[in-house]
């Protein structure tokens, strides 16, 4: 008859996702205000980087983006007069052109501005480390007022642990039985997905 083959084996558990936590800029960490070995959701604050300087590139790039934008504002009112004169002879094509060019010019300078608004929040908001994913965040590798060059410098892991895996391996001489039982048409591999239990220290079975 065909009897069920059982194994056992020692397995080791495993996060599904383990994620490395860094900074993104450098500069003196200010809080930490997670607790280490706890469950954090998805985007929670782990990190404080000190911010004084990231908010103050910040706040100095918008200000050159309004004043940029004024320059623009004031550009177009000036090439809008002045478009209406020229059918009339009144102002000369190369005014006319010279206004066109300080509009494009502005124009440019606003959008060169936009992009260092973009770039500074970026930096401003990188200052806030925060979880990528859910999961159980670690041990915090460096401490409040240590200082943070930047990406080289890890700061803590998150582990998802649900689900997890568990791994385990059979030996060598017991993959050669398998084979040589399986050639000997002793041992049949169903097809599909094996039935696995997993019993924990204490004796209990995981419920599955």
């Amino acid at each position: 008859t065909t009897v069920p083959a059982n194994f056992e084996y020692v397995g080791q558990a495993e996060a599904s996702k383990s994620v490395e936590v860094r900074a993104q800029v450098s500069g003196v960490i200010v809080d930490r205000p997670y607790v280490e070995g706890t469950d954090v959701p998805k985007g929670a604050l782990l990190f404080r980087i000190d911010p004084t300087q990231y908010q103050a590139a910040y706040q100095s790039a918008q200000a050159q983006l309004a004043d940029a934008r004024a320059r623009e504002a004031n550009a177009t009112r000036n090439l809008a007069r002045l478009q209406p004169l020229l059918s009339d002879h009144a102002v000369a094509q190369k005014d006319v052109d010279d206004a066109q060019t300080e509009a494009d010019q502005a124009h440019a300078a606003v959008q060169s501005a936009e992009g260092a608004v973009e770039r500074a929040k970026k930096d401003y908001d990188n200052t806030f480390v925060r979880a990528e994913i859910a999961g159980r965040a670690g041990r915090a590798q460096m401490v409040l007022g240590a200082l943070v060059k930047g990406p080289a410098d890890l700061l803590t892991t998150v582990e998802q642990v649900d689900p997890i895996y568990v791994y385990f391996n059979p030996s060598d001489q017991d993959v050669l039985e398998w084979r040589q039982a399986i050639a000997a048409k002793q041992l049949n591999i169903p097809h599909g997905v094996l039935n696995v239990r997993a019993t924990l220290s204490d004796g209990s079975v995981f419920p599955t």
